[in-house]
């Protein structure tokens, strides 16, 4: 019997890099990441964070992150797409959120914000994210 190879978008590579970045207790953005070995495909989140109490949206502890890039690990800038929105991911506790990688492309550096730009989410305890990158 026979089985047909599934087909994907973009052929999945073997030799993905974990980086591990935490957003210290009392604060909002976390450590840099460096992205020079690959752009980012999946944000894993900590087991437990802060949630932001005055969001409506969000449902139980799923909260927004937002992102920086930075070419030099000195200036960071907030990442927008290419529509001009803040890129933006809900994700939960424990979850992992896929991430377009065009997005990270051409980034050196990476900070993960709790929240947006607008609206930081200062966490409780120290939050450490998985990044997955290829």
């Amino acid at each position: 019997m026979m089985t047909e190879k599934t087909k994907f978008a973009v052929e999945p590579r073997k030799n993905a890099t974990l980086v591990q970045v935490t957003i210290a207790a009392g604060d909002a953005l976390s450590g840099a990441a460096d992205l020079t070995g690959g752009a980012v495909y999946y944000v894993i989140g900590p087991s437990d964070w802060t949630a932001d109490p005055n969001n409506p949206l969000n449902v139980g502890q799923q909260v927004f992150v937002s992102f920086q890039v930075s070419y030099d690990n000195i200036s960071y800038f907030d990442l927008f797409d290419s529509n001009g929105y803040e890129v933006t991911r809900i994700i939960a506790p424990g979850a992992a959120v896929a991430i377009d990688a065009a997005l990270t492309a051409a980034a050196m550096y990476l900070k993960i914000r709790a929240g947006s730009r607008t609206n930081l989410v200062t966490q409780e305890a120290d939050r450490t994210f998985t990044l997955m990158m290829l």
